[in-house]
């Protein structure tokens, strides 16, 4: 077979192939934004106020993520405001798909996170889509922007003493600043 003849093959083989002409439809998985949910049986419901012992080296919080997308991973950021700082440096953690649609967080707080009787204010957000950087200013920032769930709570420093003195209370919710008090957003199921 000469040079015309193996081109004449290699043509009928491509040119006998199955034509398709139906177009083919892919079903693109709708992103749905992450939800954080209270933990059943654990303390600290979203936007309630826990007391944290500064003493207390690794302080926890335990909460659920919800992701619909089951097989997307999500991160989770939090950090905790004080009097000084409004975008204080921020850690994270990877969820990964866990094959359901909830996923669990532990939040840990070292010692250094709280100021001593004060007033706190934990932020958690959880994304599939934040944008590149990990500067403070870039916490809650994503793409598309509605690919965010969000909570708070209020961490007040101490053993729980405010409750039986008055003039502790009244000092604690003084050291809540406004721009913390403004900031808070709550997200509850």
């Amino acid at each position: 077979m000469g040079e015309h003849g193996a081109l004449a093959v290699v043509l009928s083989a491509l040119l006998s192939g199955c034509l398709v002409t139906s177009e083919i439809d892919f079903q693109v998985e709708e992103n749905v934004p992450p939800l954080v949910l209270d933990k059943p049986g654990e303390e600290g419901t979203i936007g309630s106020v826990l007391w944290v012992d500064i003493d207390d080296t690794n302080w926890e919080l335990l909460v659920d993520v919800r992701d619909e997308n089951i097989g997307q991973p999500v991160t989770a950021r939090w950090r905790v405001q004080t009097e000084e700082q409004d975008e204080p440096e921020f850690k994270q953690a990877e969820l990964a798909p866990s094959g359901t649609a909830r996923r669990e967080l532990r939040i840990t707080l070292d010692q250094g996170d709280l100021v001593a009787g004060e007033c706190h204010r934990l932020q958690l957000v959880v994304s599939s889509s934040f944008v590149e950087g990990s500067t403070p200013n870039r916490f809650d920032i994503t793409s598309p922007v509605e690919d965010i769930g969000r909570a708070n709570w209020w961490l007040w420093e101490g053993m729980g003493e405010a409750s039986a003195d008055p003039d502790e209370a009244l000092r604690l919710i003084n050291s809540c600043r406004t721009s913390i008090l403004e900031g808070s957003q709550t997200v509850a199921p």
